[in-house]
């Protein structure tokens, strides 16, 4: 058990050994160092510490002088090779041996790490002493101390499956009852503490060392190293230096993730020999000489921009000792789709940029001066499989920047904002920092913002972008309505996701992209995100206009599609919905001038597509009007290969979906009880579900115009466009409007009179529209698959009912020119029932294409039987035909039920 540092088991160290590392220590470089020690007694002890497989802590003491008291001693985390961190009070080196062990405490472990933890790191006002027993000799004023004090003891595990461990801890004079809850990484928080005593004597409470100051021991050391000048007369003081300006966040935060990546690396073979026969313990400044004086070439895997120059103004500052190094950047070659890149003669840093390398001319050329030259290269990439052959042959070291943890964005904030997190930041979880951006930081910086707000402004900027990627408050699929097979693709989808996520099935297995096809309105859109929401992933929206929206050059173009796909990778698993994908064009149409610009925008998306990483699953989903104009590479296997109809919707679906939306609308708009969607849905066959979106929306305006509930009327008067003003409407005379009223009641009374009884009359207006109509009937939609030649002639004579109504009415000759589109339409269908159907008459049954000449006396006869007959309907039943129209006449707009009602059958 580690209660205190008399409980550890010390083993010497070798005094050459120790002064080696007392160097590294106190020294950032060997060059400023001592020679020798031989007048300073170094005297060196490890333990082993019981949480820990390959660090042991070391202490190192140091005696100036026999006459002088012993300097405080230094003390370390020491792996017994290459890694050393220094332990001065703060929890950094803690953490980072956490990282480095790849620490997992278990129950019986974890006291020990508190203990530890309690040792290694000191408060504003010195350390925090865990007080398992009471003093081992008697102390004034020590009997309310003895009595609290106890053992650490385990109460169990909290929400987060941390241990939680109950304390006495004592912190300059006061006394607290205290619990610690301890994660299995090593992260470790005080969750509660409770005052219990004050004013207790200094020797009641446990000794814990003086950890001993690297920078102060450097001095004593240099004075005696170096003699003091010999006194001068006073210089005027010197002006103040400028202040220097502070690092920049990206350059702290690629530091940090460098910093993590090197150490990770630590075992690879280049990096561990180069480091063996080096002293300095700072990882970086390892680095930097690696770059300097090795000339590896360097893979960086990341997203984050500018990174091959950030590393390269890290290695240049830090290299010791400084040489005079040329930077080799890619430059434009005047066409915007190619760079060109010289490795100088001269010892060289070359830089390219993320895809940059895909652009460069004469690639194989640049590869044979890096492997030949005295030349360095930082390469960021996405990933290392993305590089061109020639650039992988020749890498030697690759090193991918992770996303930020917990642990890199305590250090980002501290070194950006000047101070620590408070304790607890993360106690309602941390899994958002995955997502942070540098940028977040530059207003709090810029501001001067104090810690704690600080900290609210970057999380909210942060929670802000992963509720524009959630999908929680939208549709799922069991409430969207008229997909079609779209449905059936959407839950196999939505299954393999989910069995990937719970491991089910590799990654491999689940489809990468799919292409949705249907008119514009059909719910594309809303099928993605609902997908996205019942598979409980981000959903990442782009569009090929937004795209094209970024820039001028192709450069600003291709970046645009580079950073869609990194932000869908950062969200992984992730859904990618590509609107308008085929605005991207065909490369199988592309011709002119701006034929190489447009390949170069279809290759770059193709090539995002396919460098999808297993790892970091995105599914692909692109929307389109028209699948033809989509490239057939876009649409090949392993892409967007799976290609998905999405019909208009029946109108049973648009009568669910007129349900849906009535009942949004109800929450701010009383609706009428009596308000069919069946009837709306047969009525508004042939339209989406976006249409029915606005009509509902419309008819909620005019309810609300007129303080009542949403009727049917005011939906009905939406479907069929009715203004919303009267005196916006054409102006007709009562003449006109009675003509009107028998037309379409001759219309109404022919389906009343038909097989259906009326049940397909949706719904009957003398009201003109802005299209020209002055009047019509709204059929309800007639969804049987197939008809007689019966059904065929009671449509025609529908079709001509309101010109025979105008007869019985005005004569033969007072007929007027208002049915020439029934006429069309009747037309149509004998020509029809003729040349395709054989229904034309007796063994009519040569199947053509068109209408010929010698036909069209038949056809002739066919719509003057069906006329003759409804002219004989329509005059036996005259009386009714007349109550229809006056009706019509007296109030304008009648519904099916209304017709229905007043003519029963």
């Amino acid at each position: 058990m580690l209660a205190t540092l008399q409980d550890l088991d010390w083993k010497p160290v070798d005094r050459a050994i120790a002064e080696a590392l007392l160097t590294r220590l106190v020294y950032s470089s060997s060059a400023a160092a001592p020679t020798q020690f031989d007048a300073i007694g170094v005297a060196g002890e490890v333990a082993d510490l019981p949480v820990y497989n390959k660090f042991k802590l070391l202490r190192l003491s140091v005696l100036l002088d026999p006459d002088e008291p012993e300097q405080d001693p230094l003390y370390a985390l020491w792996d017994g090779e290459e890694q050393l961190l220094h332990l001065g009070g703060t929890s950094t080196p803690i953490h980072e041996a956490n990282d480095l062990e790849k620490l997992q405490l278990t129950a019986t472990t974890a006291a020990d790490y508190i203990r530890l933890f309690c040792l290694a790191v000191r408060g504003d006002d010195g350390p925090f002493r865990i007080v398992e027993a009471g003093p081992a000799h008697a102390v004034e004023g020590a009997d309310e101390l003895l009595k609290l004090a106890h053992p650490l003891k385990a109460t169990g595990n909290d929400d987060q499956g941390r241990f939680l461990f109950d304390a006495v801890v004592a912190y300059r004079t006061d006394v607290f009852t205290s619990t610690f809850a301890v994660a299995t990484g090593g992260l470790i928080e005080m969750v509660s503490d409770t005052h219990r005593l004050s004013d207790v004597p200094e020797a009641a409470l446990p000794e814990l060392p003086v950890l001993g100051d690297p920078q102060k021991l450097r001095v004593s050391l240099l004075a005696r190293a170096v003699p003091p000048p010999p006194p001068q007369a006073a210089a005027p003081p010197a002006p103040p230096a400028p202040p220097k300006p502070p690092k920049p966040t990206l350059r702290i935060l690629v530091e940090l993730l460098l910093t993590q990546a090197l150490r990770s690396r630590a075992q690879h073979r280049l990096i561990e020999y180069f480091n063996a026969t080096r002293t300095g313990s700072e990882v970086l400044d390892q680095f930097a000489e690696l770059v300097t004086q090795a000339f590896p070439v360097v893979v960086v895997e990341t997203s984050l921009p500018f990174v091959e120059e950030t590393i390269g103004e890290i290695v240049l500052e830090r290299a010791q000792p400084p040489r005079p190094f040329n930077l080799a950047r890619a430059a434009s070659s005047g066409d915007d789709t190619q760079v060109s890149l010289d490795v100088p003669a001269v010892p060289s840093l070359v830089l390219l940029p993320l895809q940059v390398y895909r652009r460069v001319v004469n690639l194989d050329r640049l590869a044979f001066d890096l492997a030949s030259r005295d030349a360095a290269a930082i390469i960021a990439c996405d990933r290392f499989d993305q590089l061109p052959e020639s650039l992988r042959r020749l890498t030697d070291v690759t090193l991918r920047l992770s996303a930020v943890d917990a642990t890199v964005f305590a250090g980002l904030f501290e070194q950006v904002m000047g101070a620590p997190l408070t304790a607890g930041w993360n106690a309602a979880g941390d899994a958002w920092v995955k997502h942070l951006l540098h940028t977040d930081f530059e207003q709090p910086r810029r501001l001067g913002m104090q810690p704690d707000k600080a900290f609210d402004y970057v999380r909210s900027m942060v929670m802000e972008r992963l509720v524009s990627v959630d999908t929680q408050s939208e549709m799922g699929l069991a409430d969207l309505h008229g997909l079609g097979e779209a449905r059936q693709f959407a839950q196999d989808l939505i299954a393999d996701i989910h069995a990937a996520v719970r491991g089910e099935i590799p990654w491999t297995q689940v489809d990468r992209g799919a292409l949705l096809v249907g008119p514009p309105g059909t719910g594309k859109t809303t099928l993605a995100r609902a997908i996205a929401k019942d598979c409980g992933v981000r959903f990442i929206t782009a569009s090929a206009t937004g795209w094209q929206a970024s820039g001028d050059h192709l450069g600003h173009h291709i970046a645009a599609i580079r950073k869609t796909f990194a932000e869908a990778r950062g969200y992984a698993p992730s859904i990618l919905f590509i609107d308008e994908i085929d605005s991207l064009g065909s490369r199988e149409n592309f011709e002119g001038r701006s034929s190489q610009y447009q390949t170069e925008v279809v290759n770059a998306v193709l090539e995002q597509i396919q460098d999808i990483d297993p790892a970091a699953p995105v599914f692909v989903i692109g929307a389109t009007n028209n699948a033809d104009r989509v490239d057939p590479a876009l649409r090949r296997s392993g892409r967007l290969d799976r290609v998905i109809p999405i019909p208009r919707p029946s109108s049973d679906a648009l009568m669910q979906i007129f349900g849906h939306y009535l009942r949004r609308a109800a929450k701010h708009t009383a609706i009428d009880p009596a308000l069919d969607t069946k009837t709306l849905g047969g009525l508004s066959l042939g339209l989406t579900g976006a249409d029915v979106e606005r009509i509902v929306r419309g008819a909620s305006r005019r309810a609300r115009k007129e303080r009542r509930s949403l009727s049917q009327q005011d939906v009905i008067a939406e479907i069929t466009n009715k203004p919303r003003n009267a005196s916006d409407s054409l102006r007709m005379s009562p003449a006109e409007i009675e003509r009107v009223a028998w037309h379409e009641a001759g219309h109404a009374l022919a389906m009343l009179l038909g097989t259906s009884r009326g049940a397909s009359i949706g719904f009957v207006t003398v009201v003109p529209r802005a299209d020209g109509s002055l009047g019509f009937v709204a059929p309800l939609p007639d969804e049987r698959i197939s008809l007689t030649r019966s059904d065929y002639d009671e449509t025609l004579e529908i079709y001509l009912a309101g010109r025979a109504a105008e007869e019985l009415r005005y004569g033969a000759e007072g007929v007027s020119g208002g049915a020439s589109s029934d006429l069309r339409g009747a037309t149509a269908m004998a020509a029809h029932l003729l040349t395709r159907l054989g229904l034309g008459g007796p063994r009519q049954l040569l199947w053509q294409e068109a209408l010929h000449d010698h036909h069209r006396a038949t056809v002739e006869t066919i719509l003057t039987e069906a006329y003759d007959r409804i002219l004989g309907k329509l005059h036996s039943h005259r009386d009714r035909l007349q109550q229809l129209a006056q009706t019509l006449i007296a109030r304008q707009e009648l519904t099916g039920d209304e017709v229905r009602a007043l003519l029963p059958h």
